[in-house]
């Protein structure tokens, strides 16, 4: 008896000595990679403080759910050795028993993760040059092996190894919401009473949505466009906050705001109706939502605080941790192994339970990796025989001058992926409306976006144009950014011709309407006239060519991402605020203009020493791009006569 405890104890720790060595691995490599500096866009942040805590944090529960899945996987595979036989099997077990059963599960898990998302391979140093067909079946078929080498398998008994690891295949691809659907629920609303889902796509351009659901053309024509390109000032506008409240204000909150939080009108208003409100994310620092105190009757957002500013974006770091991260948090996270399509899941619970839905997710975050159906979508079958590095889009200008510009074609160009991600989820979204209008027939709602997506292009020496960098937004406002897709859904009715520009102000305003009235969400806009929108400016150091990174940046171009870090207070559950300027509304800062007019787009963004940028677009194209001083632009900024952004106002 003491024998086979024995047999039964050195088993489990040689499981656990092959799982921890991997998970020291995996990890010493993330730190190889990243060096001293955890952002690659924010040169000075560093692992101190609060980041510290974070990466501490993240490693310790990576740590534990490394452990418990391999515990999990060994003591299915011993279930499986036990079918149909009666006898002890305490003499298959031992330490070297554990060991080779530990790396083989390690193996065959890790083989079965990375081939649902194949270009995360190109993060492991050693298997960025190997052609990730071979790379998989080394780690599948090497994973079947020690199993079989673990357990003393014979041909006979193949069939009871193979039960095995397609007990394992279908573990990790169980529903993420599984245990979410377990939770007990609020009590139910009525399917036939009033309902509003306003779904945000973060960083979704329309003409790119457009082109992947012809179907879901703008109504009328129009041209939808955000207040502004920022999620958390855009969301915080759309509630009804007043929008010169946010004049000068950035992507990071300032204190004053977690001192005295912004007013939503429109929750307060729907609070008054008694009407139920929900607002859902998955990607908990985007907003900083619990700053804002918002008075929605439920927020959801993925847990962990900054810790989950790793899990985002080094979520290749640890792929069994960001597995488990999916099932085990509030909601669906935005790591490289989360779904959209238990995000809508977590929505269409939601409907059931409140009048009033806001849903925002983030799985067009860049950057991201390349999922098996995206991948086939791009290269069929042959990117099995391509390098992961391939298809890996640069981040900065300065990778792509280290890299001599290797990386050029489809593979590698972001704006390919951001394309197909783009087309798959809005092809897995669409049949869900479908059922949502079928099971609500009071429902109203919008898809749109917070803000589109900005491709900087990398150009040679040369002048030659050969891919662009991994996507941003809320540097500069351009109609990459500004003009985002608006597709009604349900009892919607629109009122909206080709010459109306509908800005986010423009729905904040009818989304006011619909909380005061009794009928469906009604989508109007009055008269042709255009839009006057402002912005802070953020030089984006990533994107800029080596003789301005050379000079310091952009001289007197507004704040620079290594001011953000020098400025911002980081908190432990999430929060972030930056100090507030004295005199804010007279902060030294320059704001960028876009003039949005029926016919064209006209931009000011600021680029140093009193001069703009002025740039002059029709659609997407750009007509002309001149230099002007700072002087100019209030001369053309007096002589607009569209609207510019007002407070919102309860109608009675």
């Amino acid at each position: 008896m003491k024998a086979g405890l024995r047999a039964r104890l050195t088993w489990i720790l040689g499981i656990l000595a092959i799982w921890t060595l991997g998970w020291l691995a995996l990890g010493l490599r993330f730190l190889l990679m990243v060096g001293a500096n955890p952002h690659p866009f924010l040169p000075e942040l560093s692992y101190t403080g609060v980041m510290l805590k974070a990466v501490a944090e993240w490693a310790f529960h990576a740590f534990l759910a490394y452990a418990g899945l391999g515990l999990l996987g060994g003591l299915i595979l011993f279930l499986w050795q036990r079918v149909g036989i009666q006898d002890s099997l305490d003499h298959h077990l031992g330490w070297k028993r554990g060991l080779w059963v530990g790396l083989g599960s390690f193996l065959w898990i890790h083989g079965l993760l990375y081939l649902d998302v194949p270009a995360a391979l190109g993060m492991i140093q050693g298997l960025q040059h190997i052609p990730m067909g071979l790379t998989l079946l080394l780690l599948l078929a090497g994973g079947l092996l020690a199993l079989a080498r673990g357990f003393q398998a014979q041909w006979r008994s193949a069939w009871r190894l193979a039960g095995g690891a397609l007990t394992l295949l279908l573990l990790l691809h169980l529903p993420h919401d599984l245990f979410r659907r377990m939770v007990p629920q609020a009590d139910k609303v009525a399917p036939t009473e009033r309902r509003l889902l306003v779904l945000g796509i973060d960083g979704l351009r329309q003409d790119v949505a457009e082109a992947a659901m012809p179907d879901w053309k703008a109504p009328g024509g129009c041209q939808p466009v955000v207040a502004v390109p920022a999620t958390r000032l855009t969301w915080n506008i759309l509630l009804g906050a007043d929008p010169e409240a946010f004049q000068y204000h950035r992507v990071i909150p300032f204190r004053s705001e977690l001192e005295n939080p912004p007013q939503p009108g429109l929750l307060d208003a729907a609070r008054a109706k008694g009407q139920r409100t929900i607002f859902l994310i998955d990607d908990s620092t985007t907003l900083s939502f619990v700053l804002s105190r918002a008075p929605f009757d439920r927020v959801y957002e993925p847990s962990g605080g900054w810790k989950h500013f790793f899990t985002v974006g080094a979520g290749s770091c640890w792929p069994v941790y960001s597995w488990a991260e999916n099932y085990l948090t509030y909601i669906e996270t935005t790591n490289p192994w989360s779904d959209d399509r238990s995000f809508f899941r977590e929505v269409e619970r939601s409907l059931a339970q409140h009048q009033w839905v806001s849903a925002h997710t983030c799985q067009l975050h860049a950057p991201f990796f390349l999922r098996r159906d995206e991948i086939q979508e791009l290269r069929p079958w042959s990117w099995l025989l391509h390098a992961p590095r391939s298809y890996l889009p640069y981040q900065t200008l300065e990778q792509a001058e280290k890299d001599r510009y290797r990386r050029q074609g489809g593979r590698a160009n972001p704006v390919n992926h951001y394309r197909i991600r783009v087309k798959r989820i809005l092809n897995d979204l669409a049949p869900m409306l479908r059922r949502w209008e079928a099971d609500y027939p009071g429902l109203s709602g919008v898809v749109t976006s917070d803000h589109g997506e900005e491709h900087t292009p990398v150009v040679t020496p040369d002048d030659t144009l050969v891919t662009f960098l991994t996507g941003i937004h809320g540097f500069t406002l351009v109609p990459d950014s500004l003009k985002v897709p608006l597709h009604p859904f349900g009892k919607t009715v629109t009122h909206l011709g080709p010459r109306d520009i509908y800005s986010w102000l423009d729905l904040r305003d009818d989304l006011g309407r619909w909380i005061q009235g009794t009928g469906p969400l009604a989508l109007t806009r009055n008269g042709p006239e255009g839009w006057l929108l402002s912005f802070p400016t953020v030089q984006a150091v990533h994107t800029q060519p080596k003789e301005v990174r050379d000079q310091g940046g952009v001289d007197g171009a507004g704040m620079k991402p290594q001011d953000f870090v020098r400025g911002t207070y980081l908190g432990f559950k999430g929060y972030w605020f930056m100090d507030t300027p004295p005199n804010l509304d007279r902060h030294e800062m320059e704001l960028s203009w876009a003039l949005i007019q029926p016919d064209k787009t006209i931009t000011f963004n600021p680029i140093g020493k009193g001069r703009y940028l002025k740039g002059v677009y029709t659609g997407y194209k750009v007509e002309t791009m001149d230099e002007i001083p700072t002087e100019s632009i209030q001369k053309i900024l007096d002589g607009f006569s569209g609207k510019r952004p007002g407070p919102w106002k309860a109608e009675h």
